[in-house]
């Protein structure tokens, strides 16, 4: 029996813990996407396909939220003897437009880089963009690619960085969008089979879908994140009547959208392009800008209760306190009796 040691990366708090390993956006609905989340659902899933596989044995010793350490986790692989280690993640970049998924394994590792090769060649073979070519040699000389996990394992371990979740494309249409998702587990555990020289037949439960690309427009037939937020914009707009805000550009999108760019006097199309979707921004930013100062005046005092009488004389009735103010430091500074009259 082959052993294999699968982990997910990073933890579940430490976005809470260390305000990282995530990035803030509107595509999650606390507005906060944490790498840890996607990354333990592709383990999970990688871990539930391996197990089916005979000839070998599979841990996942996070799979009831245990919290490890680095050294934890080498230490709990090296004890294990396992012959393989997988450490699932996906990656990041200050540059907000880094694209595409690789494997990383330690330098010299011939097992390593062969495991590597594997998950690249998937990758190709199912469509996906890959970074650096889909495999790095990991090392203590470039500053940055020293993995912990890749250096003090003593089997062939391999670190998977599936896609940039600083970019937003790639979070959007790989990372939270379950078809992907079901892909990259059957990527993970197919290029552990092949490894080992295992059969392995690929889950089909989602591939009924089709994986979204990114594109400046939506139209007929697209879904996704991007369709679910056009559907609730629309909704905010006034959507009559309000649409089921499923992720599919249905016959009722369409007619929605038609009638949004009518009402603007926009190109009515029926596809929601760049001046369609800018629109939509602006007319929801109106509406909730005004929502605010009606709010905001609803709960401001409209006067006070009191009035000023200068020299015997009302000056103005019951007005704003600003208003008071000013006329009794004019009264004060001129000389000239003023009193204050609690309305009654």
């Amino acid at each position: 029996m082959k052993k294999v040691v699968v982990f997910a990366g990073h933890d579940h708090d430490t976005w809470e813990t260390l305000g990282a390993k995530g990035v803030r956006t509107d595509l999650e609905k606390d507005g906060v996407y944490e790498e840890f989340d996607t990354n333990f659902i592709i383990a999970k899933g990688t871990v539930e396909r391996l197990r089916k596989v005979k000839g070998l044995t599979v841990y996942f010793p996070q799979e009831n939220g245990r919290k490890m350490t680095l050294k934890q986790r080498v230490d709990y692989a090296n004890e294990i003897e396992a012959d393989l280690l997988v450490d699932i993640h996906s990656n990041a970049s200050a540059s907000r437009t880094a694209t595409g998924a690789a494997a990383f394994y330690w330098k010299g590792s011939e097992d390593g880089k062969r495991v590597a090769g594997y998950y690249a060649s998937l990758l190709n073979q199912n469509g996906f963009p890959t970074w650096q070519g889909g495999t790095f040699a990991s090392n203590l000389t470039d500053g940055w690619s020293g993995f912990y996990m890749l250096r003090y394992s003593n089997m062939p371990a391999i670190l998977t960085e599936n896609f940039f979740f600083t970019t937003r494309s790639e979070l959007e249409n790989y990372l939270l969008n379950p078809v992907v998702q079901t892909k990259l587990m059957n990527i993970h555990a197919e290029m552990v089979t092949q490894y080992f020289g295992f059969a392995f037949e690929a889950s089909k439960t989602v591939e009924k879908e089709v994986v979204q690309v990114s594109k400046s427009y939506l139209e007929e037939g697209d879904t996704g994140v991007q369709v679910k937020t056009l559907q609730t914009n629309l909704n905010a707009a006034g959507a009559s009547p309000k649409l089921t805000v499923d992720g599919s550009y249905g016959p009722a999108t369409k007619t929605a959208v038609i009638a949004f760019q009518k009402k603007y006097k926009l190109e009515v199309d029926g596809y929601a392009g760049k001046e369609t979707q800018a629109k939509l921004k602006e007319v929801i930013a109106a509406a909730e800008k005004k929502a605010a100062e009606k709010k905001a005046a609803a709960a401001k005092p409209k006067s006070y209760d009191f009035r000023v009488d200068i020299n015997g004389k009302r000056i103005g009735t019951f007005g704003e306190l600003e208003n008071i103010q000013r006329q009794v430091k004019d009264a004060f500074e001129s000389g000239k009796e003023f009193l204050m009259v609690p309305k009654k």
